[in-house]
């Protein structure tokens, strides 16, 4: 631990949206005198190109001073300015997550009606939902995106099962944005995002959303942790609004 701060500092950065190799720098930067890549290198035995990318981060989420000159001085914003955002981004999920729950469609409520249009099909059930899912695979999408609960998800199918899953999709070169609670192995699947396609970055703590949404082939999928049911509708007008929204959380986190 860096100071008697560090964990709630290290917290924070997590909530904010911030990777967990960012956080680390962040604290570095907080506690040595002018720093440099080989100073946060050897605080943090990370690997320098690890740093400059969590650099760039922490410049574009406003935490170091942006560099008006050719000058290698990297300047940290005080945990203050970590305060600061922090708050912002509540407002700004608060706003976000009404949004979201005023867009939900309603027919998700009157699912017997629009079955019997065949927009909506309900599965229950551990194999059900690993045949949805294999079959996500077998429509062959450019891109599969994720917002919500992983864990909840991992309990149901096993990690074995979304690890099997997860080669199937690299084999065909599906790849995948994740806008995810932290979980269990979050950090392993992190450490492997490049080499599997994907793209995580993690929800703020405050940011609730029961069970999951995924998004591909102009279909949405909605996964609810607690009956546990899933929800697949297959549906542009659904899929555009819901596309929209997620677009609009990558920006912001």
């Amino acid at each position: 631990m860096l100071n008697n701060n560090s964990s709630l500092i290290y917290d924070s950065c997590i909530q904010l949206g911030l990777s967990m190799h960012s956080a680390k720098v962040y604290e570095c930067l907080l506690v040595i005198k002018n720093p440099n890549i080989t100073k946060i290198q050897t605080k943090t035995n990370l690997d320098r190109r690890i740093i400059k990318n969590c650099l760039n981060e922490l410049t574009l989420r406003e935490l170091i001073k942006p560099k008006h000159d050719s000058s290698h001085k990297i300047e940290v914003e005080s945990p203050l300015k970590l305060q600061l955002l922090l708050k912002y981004q509540e407002i700004e999920s608060g706003i976000i997550q009404s949004k979201l729950e005023s867009f939900l469609p309603k027919f998700i409520q009157n699912q017997d009606q629009y079955n019997q249009n065949q927009l909506v099909k309900v599965f229950l059930g551990q194999k059900q939902f690993e045949n949805v899912f294999n079959q996500v695979l077998a429509d062959n999408p450019t891109e599969i995106r994720h917002i919500g609960d992983e864990q909840s998800f991992l309990d149901l199918v096993s990690w074995n099962y979304y690890r099997v899953w997860i080669k199937n999709r690299i084999r065909k070169g599906i790849k995948v944005r994740d806008l995810t609670y932290p979980f269990r192995q979050v950090n392993e699947i992190m450490q492997l995002d490049k080499n599997e396609l994907r793209e995580t970055k993690l929800l703020p703590k405050n940011f609730q959303i029961q069970g999951s949404i995924f998004l591909y082939n102009k279909k949405v999928i909605f996964w609810d942790s607690e009956l546990p049911k899933l929800i697949l509708i297959d549906d542009v007008a659904t899929y555009d609004m819901q596309s929209n929204l997620f677009e609009i959380l990558w920006m912001l986190i």
